[in-house]
């Protein structure tokens, strides 16, 4: 007999139950494909109740993906944890790292979106994330930004990205805002492309516009000699990484670190505040060694009577769950878990905190338009070998105009000289008013009507593709497929 290597994990977790010297219960429920929803129960060693919920997410498994996203997609926003998750049609979903909260909710630690610095702070005790070939990673590392002056080939070390006033060169980008805010004690930059190329454009004393397609360069404080930077100079900015990190496509900062290479690690407290340590509510993410991310919470300070973990026991526990690396996320008030339609921890504050980022589990058959991933509210579905999905998403993503008839019951699509109706009623549909017989009509699942993606794509002129190995779904528009 053969297991998934889900069931693999939970028939472990099943077994580390039974060994547990103190009354445990647990409870597992697959979400969807690759993805499991755990809760346990127990008692810690001094026989007082702890409460931990975890998510399980196959990487493997090609409906599965792993996201990162900012509160309302916007820099310096707060927002729920189950908020985020529904505005990104995701499954799960856990909080992300700590943020200021000071001006704007900014991240403390470096944050990464599409392959780019969203904001960096001048530290990194561990960071998360999610490579361009979908791998997950926790590591300890500090990405270096450096500015370039190229009259001279000096150099400047980029403090930090988006952050607020402080001391050094700090970098400025269209995702802070429209302008800087800071001080006129600053010296600034504003820096725009010409032909491919960056030039100082403008000089300012605090508060510099920030242009939407350059950036600002901002000196605060003690930053050294700056007279041989001048209105029309060439710079460049550049971030390096570690090996095996050049391609990150996104990343949270936050820590301490738990597990490393499967080893248990004394964490690193030296940057939290003090009493941080005591038994909290505690929110983590881990890898293990065949890329399956858990997202991991442990209740405490609430009615529920849960009292939470130290740093060390939440270490020991990610290694049990089976972490071969593993960090510490934003805990206390701000620890939430989100699965399968409903916050599944019991926020220590009676309700949801909101939080700057966080991190998402979808689970979806990928349909990719021209190359752009498409998100669907209700995911589409496999029938009868035949691939269906919303069809307002789907007919707005192809540029067409789409109504629905609540009395008919009938869909009716324009785009161009082409009109295309169909019914959840038959099987058959008519382009232009000829009648075609559908290998699978539309069906209505939670509310929404999904059509059958092959027939409305091609009817609308576009090419499309299926990948059996994959079971991914390409599309490419009649513009994209012109000569």
């Amino acid at each position: 007999m053969s297991f998934s290597p889900i069931r693999k994990l939970i028939l472990l977790l099943l077994l580390l139950v039974m060994a547990f010297p103190v009354p445990c219960l647990a409870q597992s429920v697959k979400l969807d494909r690759g993805v499991t929803y755990l809760t346990m129960t127990r008692e810690n060693s001094q026989g007082r109740p702890v409460v931990i919920n975890a998510v399980i997410a196959d990487l493997n498994d090609n409906r599965v993906e792993s996201r990162v996203v900012m509160a309302e997609g916007k820099l310096g926003k707060t927002q729920t944890v189950s908020g985020m998750a529904r505005d990104n049609y995701a499954l799960a979903g856990i909080n992300g790292g700590f943020f200021t909260t000071s001006k704007r909710s900014i991240p403390t630690d470096t944050f990464m979106l599409e392959g780019r610095i969203v904001s960096k702070g001048m530290r990194d005790p561990a960071a998360f994330g999610l490579l361009g070939n979908g791998k997950a990673f926790v590591d300890v590392f500090h990405p270096v930004t450096v500015l370039t002056i190229a009259k001279n080939f000096t150099q400047f070390n980029v403090e930090a990205v988006n952050h607020e006033t402080g001391i050094g060169l700090i970098m400025y980008t269209p995702d802070y805002g429209t302008e800087t805010g800071t001080f006129k004690t600053a010296m600034e930059y504003t820096v725009r492309p010409q032909n491919g190329r960056y030039y100082i454009e403008e000089l300012y004393h605090g508060n510099a516009p920030i242009p939407g397609d350059g950036y600002v360069l901002s000196f605060q404080g003690t930053t050294g000699n700056l007279a041989n930077l001048e209105i029309g100079d060439e710079v460049s900015v550049a971030t390096y990484y570690p090996p095996g990190y050049e391609d990150i496509e996104a990343m949270i900062g936050c820590g301490p670190l738990l597990v490393r290479n499967g080893k248990v690690v004394k964490p690193d407290l030296t940057f939290l505040q003090p009493g941080l340590n005591s038994p909290q509510p505690r929110s983590a993410v881990g890898v293990t060694s065949d890329n399956k991310l858990l997202l991991v919470t442990v209740d405490g300070r609430n009615a529920g009577g849960s009292v939470g973990m130290r740093f060390e026991e939440l270490a020991a526990l990610m290694k049990e769950l089976g972490a071969v690396d593993a960090m510490a996320l934003d805990g206390g008030g701000s620890t939430a878990l989100y699965a399968g339609g409903k916050v599944v921890n019991s926020p220590s504050g009676g309700s949801e905190r909101r939080v700057a980022n966080s991190i998402l589990i979808i689970s979806q058959i990928p349909v990719y338009i021209d190359g752009q991933r498409q998100y669907f509210e209700v995911p589409p579905v496999n029938q009868n070998g035949r691939v269906l999905v919303p069809m307002r998403a789907l007919f707005e993503s192809l540029g067409a105009e789409v109504n629905w008839d609540h009395e008919t019951r009938m869909i009716t699509a324009h785009k161009g000289a082409v009109t295309v109706e169909m019914s959840p009623d038959t099987n058959l549909a008519t382009v232009n008013g000829q009648e075609v017989q559908l290998d699978v009509k539309p069906i209505i699942v939670e509310g929404r009507t999904l059509v059958p993606l092959r027939f409305v794509s091609t009817a609308l002129g576009a090419d499309v593709g299926w990948d059996g190995a994959k079971e991914t779904v390409t599309i490419r528009t009649g513009a994209a497929i012109k000569p």
